[in-house]
């Protein structure tokens, strides 16, 4: 055997393990950046929502309609979706509007911050008949948003 051979075997660090490596973190790496930015796991009527919730200050009527497919999409029943287009609704001033949309949503199924959201828009402006279904979900959970709120509701009420 030559000595040539016989050195590469013996060597225990060769390049080899070392490209492998690299090009496996390098594969990795791609494969969390796209999944990340394309996220094609999310099924449309999420990715509709996600993209609404960002317009809803820039572009409500575009945030309206994307809410709209989204809740659609999701066959007719999205909480958080609903709780958003509610948000809409009383920034438009149209409060007994998003009460109606708020009676149709289970609010055991949205996310502790999709309800305090509408619950402190919908209180700061003393609409109580939408503040309080949210807020009241809200305080049956365990959450950082239900500290805030005992913290707020110690302020107003001493």
């Amino acid at each position: 055997m030559s000595t040539e051979l016989r050195h590469v075997r013996n060597e225990p660090y060769s390049n080899r393990p070392r490209l492998l490596v690299a090009c496996g973190l390098l594969a990795l790496f791609t494969t969390v950046v796209v999944a990340v930015i394309w996220r094609p796991w999310l099924p449309a009527w999420q990715r509709s929502y996600e993209q609404a919730v960002s317009l809803t200050d820039s572009n409500p009527k575009l945030a309206e309609r994307l809410l709209r497919q989204s809740i659609s999409e999701a066959g007719g029943r999205f909480g958080d979706a609903q709780l958003a287009l509610c948000r809409l609704r009383g920034r438009q001033s149209q409060w007994k509007e998003a009460a109606a949309i708020l009676a149709e949503v289970n609010l055991k199924e949205c996310q502790s911050q999709s309800l305090d959201l509408l619950g402190r828009e919908a209180y700061a402006t003393q609409q109580w008949s939408v503040a309080q279904p949210p807020l009241a979900e809200l305080l049956t959970r365990e959450s950082s948003e239900k500290r805030e709120l005992l913290v707020l509701l110690k302020e107003v009420y001493g």
